[in-house]
């Protein structure tokens, strides 16, 4: 065991945890919920996860019950996401035009696309200190979240019957066949 030197950062040690997890949902959420409990963010450790090649959606589905708050959504209409993203740039940065993330974002919702679906308003990378929204969709079978984690906020969208535009342009992660055990 190697030793780790205390000024080693909160979320350097978050990634170690998880990559000693291997994989597990079951253990990288205890992991995650310890340093949640112990006063870290649930938003700021959520973002860091996603980001990572461990989040898939069975750890997810595990780590909703973490959320410290979430408001109920009445419609997946576009009005009503426009309103969940209250920032999008005009930069060739962001992930599409808002009326197309709109319309995409709608759309996995209705036609019920199980996967996770990230949206970037400004990501930058020839100059990560620019201000960039990220926002996450997660569908799941029986329930969908947006996220705004800039704004620390995450909101369950109810699934209706809605007539649909044809166009994509989300980076898709999809993970239909794995089994959730809540």
């Amino acid at each position: 065991m190697h030793k780790i030197p205390i000024t080693f950062p909160i979320s350097e040690m978050i990634m170690k945890v998880c990559a000693e997890s291997k994989n597990n949902p079951e253990a990288i959420t205890q992991h995650l919920t310890y340093f949640i409990e112990n006063g870290c963010d649930f938003y700021d450790v959520f973002h860091l996860l996603t980001t990572t090649t461990f989040f898939n959606l069975q750890t997810a589905k595990k780590m909703l019950r973490l959320i410290p708050f979430y408001e109920k959504i009445r419609s997946p209409k576009i009005s009503v996401i426009r309103g969940l993203i209250p920032r999008w740039t005009g930069t060739r940065y962001h992930t599409a035009p808002i009326n197309v993330v709109l319309e995409e974002i709608q759309k996995h919702i209705v036609k019920k696309e199980v996967g996770w679906y990230v949206y970037n308003s400004n990501l930058n990378p020839y100059n990560p200190s620019t201000v960039n929204d990220p926002y996450l969709l997660i569908v799941f079978e029986d329930e969908n979240f947006f996220f705004d984690f800039n704004r620390k906020q995450a909101y369950k969208v109810p699934e209706t019957e809605i007539n649909l535009k044809k166009t994509m342009v989300s980076q898709r992660y999809k993970y239909p066949d794995l089994p959730f055990d809540t």
